[in-house]
């Protein structure tokens, strides 16, 4: 799901996800165990930049941009292009984010309080998939605020840890 001040896009389950199997393919022609390229542009299209759009155009908002990690399946940009070439959108890019950075990234703080409410409802495996999904639906505007505020400080807070867990 995207996160921003104004709220969230849907949620997308994604390979990986809730033991979630996948019809996409990895390099070596098997079932992908985590997101490919071609899921992760799946994603952007369907989800987080209409979504995204939406929530920012409601604002009066028409120049916005995407914060994702530099993970090799979120490709060169070249989705978001296209994508701002069909729907007259200007959607950026925001370069020079780091790999895989679970402490950086304010998407894992949301998962992670939208799995410890699953789990005080009684969840307690990959079939509270739907539980989640509803959670996920009504995450609070105060805390996309306070997450969409400390992505600046996050990046010093852990070097400053030397990349040891921040606490979010």
């Amino acid at each position: 799901m995207g996160i921003s001040c104004f709220g969230v896009t849907a949620a997308h389950l994604v390979t990986g996800t809730c033991k979630l199997k996948t019809e996409y393919l990895n390099k070596k022609g098997e079932e992908s165990r985590s997101i490919t390229a071609h899921e992760y542009e799946h994603v952007l299209i369907e989800t987080l930049l209409p979504g995204g759009q939406a929530l920012f155009e409601k604002k009066g908002i028409r120049h916005w941009q995407l914060l994702q990690d530099n993970d090799p399946a979120h490709g060169d940009g070249g989705v978001v292009a296209a994508y701002n070439k069909l729907h007259a959108s200007n959607i950026n890019i925001l370069p020079s984010w780091p790999p895989i950075s679970p402490d950086l990234n304010p998407n894992e703080n949301v998962g992670g309080w939208a799995n410890r409410k699953a789990k005080a409802a009684g969840c307690k495996n990959e079939e509270c998939r739907d539980t989640v999904l509803s959670i996920l639906k009504g995450v609070p505007l105060e805390m996309c605020k306070a997450l969409q505020d400390s992505i600046p400080r996050r990046p010093a807070e852990c070097i400053k840890n030397d990349g040891d867990r921040i606490k979010y």
